[in-house]
């Protein structure tokens, strides 16, 4: 039940924030969520490979175990 209400909560106060915000805001939230898609289709090539995944605390601090998690996310190849 909590797996199904609280995201059910949680887009609702989106919803009504974004709602509340003024046409400025929401065409440079667009923009950024445009330019977001299409750096995420640059980096996995097409949507044909995984993400990149985020690693945080002390992972990050231990080094890198593959070799596509090290440095920026940056198109290769």
């Amino acid at each position: 039940m909590r797996y199904l209400l609280l995201p059910a909560v949680g887009a609702a106060v989106d919803v009504y924030l974004i709602t509340r915000l003024g046409g400025t805001a929401v065409r440079l939230g667009l923009g950024w969520l445009v330019i977001g898609i299409v750096w995420l289709a640059v980096i996995t090539k097409g949507f044909r490979r995984p993400a990149p995944e985020m690693r945080l605390g002390s992972e990050e601090t231990s080094g890198p175990t593959e070799p596509e998690a090290s440095g920026p996310l940056l198109p290769t190849g």
